[in-house]
């Protein structure tokens, strides 16, 4: 930290500008000023006087600074056991001392005592079988013989998000089931409208297949057409008359009377004349 000898000053550069020495004869006294946290230790002094090194020429000191706490963080963490309950955390990283701790309630602006378990050193405050009465506002205060500081938590903003969040999700899950129901009813009316529509067309088919059976006709061929679908280079009846007949007698079977010409008498009738041309005869003899 620092040395003297024969009007030769060293002074370690950490503690240069905030260290003043003494330079009256037998006064090895230094002031360090602007102490800081670092500044705390054990210090060691040792004073040499030759020729003279008989004797106890070292002393030492501890120096321990003394630091304000410094603002704390106030949180939260769940309970790791029971989940209606929550642990409240407050510490300072500065406080030399260390600081202790100290929780209340701010109701209507005034701090009330906690009804749980505070820890005065961990800065833990443990709060079990949370309900709307334990929602509030909560102050911790960090505390040493060189002063304090304070930070609050909310509980009820904290819970009262919590609340929100639970009935979002359970809004959330219902309004999944409404909608998931709301296609299931769409998704069967569809399926039976689609089955209605295929029975329907189903049996518009099949009266459409017996109409067309129902009228469909089977042509009977006559004599004619069936002479023609013999010749089926005819594209013509034949005419009527003469030539025609004598064509059809041919073609008629045997067993069938022929057609008599102008001048041709029925069989068994030229006997007949005979004998009443014969008994005329006689009569006028």
């Amino acid at each position: 930290v620092y040395y003297y000898a024969d009007k030769l000053t060293y002074i370690n550069k950490e503690f240069n500008g905030r260290l003043l020495a003494a330079h009256t004869p037998g006064n090895a006294s230094i002031t360090i000023e602007k102490l800081r946290p670092s500044d705390s230790g054990n210090y060691l002094c040792q004073v040499d006087n030759p020729p003279d090194f008989t004797g106890t020429n070292i002393g030492s000191v501890v120096l321990t600074v003394l630091v304000a706490p410094s603002k704390p963080t106030c949180g939260i963490a769940p309970h790791p056991v029971k989940t209606n309950s929550a642990i409240l955390s407050c510490h300072s990283d500065q406080g030399v001392p260390v600081p202790t701790y100290h929780w209340v309630e701010i109701v209507n602006h005034v701090p009330e005592n906690i009804f749980g378990h505070s820890g005065r050193r961990s800065g833990l405050l443990t709060i079990s079988n949370i309900s709307e009465h334990e929602y509030g506002v909560y102050q911790c205060t960090a505390s040493n013989s060189l002063g304090n500081q304070s930070c609050t938590f909310d509980l009820s903003t904290l819970y009262a998000e919590s609340d929100h969040i639970i009935g979002a999700i359970i809004g959330a899950v219902l309004a999944a089931m409404v909608i998931g129901a709301i296609v299931w009813v769409v998704a069967r009316k569809a399926k039976k409208n689609a089955k209605k529509n295929v029975e329907k067309d189903t049996e518009l088919q099949v009266k459409q297949e017996a109409s067309k059976t129902s009228t469909t006709y089977v042509t009977v061929p006559t004599d004619d057409a069936a002479a023609a679908s013999t010749e089926p280079n005819d594209a013509k009846l034949p005419e009527v008359g003469p030539s025609s007949m004598e064509t059809t007698e041919v073609h008629r079977p045997p067993t069938e009377t022929p057609l008599l010409s102008k001048n041709a008498a029925p069989s068994g009738t030229e006997n007949a004349a005979k004998e009443e041309i014969e008994g005329e005869g006689s009569q006028a003899t």
